[in-house]
């Protein structure tokens, strides 16, 4: 039989937070926030305001930027046309402040937090708009 983790020392097999008491604690208190209506409700209106200011750049840039937002909450993906875009696009946006990530080859992946308001949305989508201006 082949062993793994050796018990001859303590902690040799531990994590930072993995089940510790304040870990543990940090966590229910993040899942009981995340299941209270108030909570609930402004992370669908957040996310209902990005997919709308997301849309309205597939209407802007229709040869550059895919018609269909993908994902769903607050995980959203802008697909580009030119698979050489949203390295780009990532690149000029966090030079301007806002960071993003690429989604496979061709978009660019959006994770704001949850508490994300319209004011910051606002400001993204403004910065995400002028880089993508860029590429055409």
């Amino acid at each position: 039989m082949y062993m793994l983790f050796t018990v001859k020392l303590a902690g040799t097999h531990g994590t930072t937070f993995g089940g510790s008491p304040l870990g543990c604690a940090l966590g229910h208190y993040v899942l009981s926030k995340l299941k209270s209506p108030g909570t609930v409700n402004q992370i669908t209106e957040s996310s209902r305001y990005l997919i709308g200011r997301l849309e309205q750049l597939t209407r802007l840039f229709p040869d550059t930027v895919e018609s269909t937002i993908r994902g769903r909450g607050l995980i959203l993906g802008l697909g580009f046309k030119n698979k050489d875009h949203p390295g780009r696009v990532v690149e000029m946006a966090r030079e301007r402040g806002v960071l993003m990530l690429t989604a496979g080859t061709d978009a660019v992946r959006l994770v704001p937090s949850l508490t994300i308001g319209r004011a910051e949305v606002d400001e993204a989508v403004d910065v995400l708009e002028a880089c993508v201006g860029k590429m055409t």
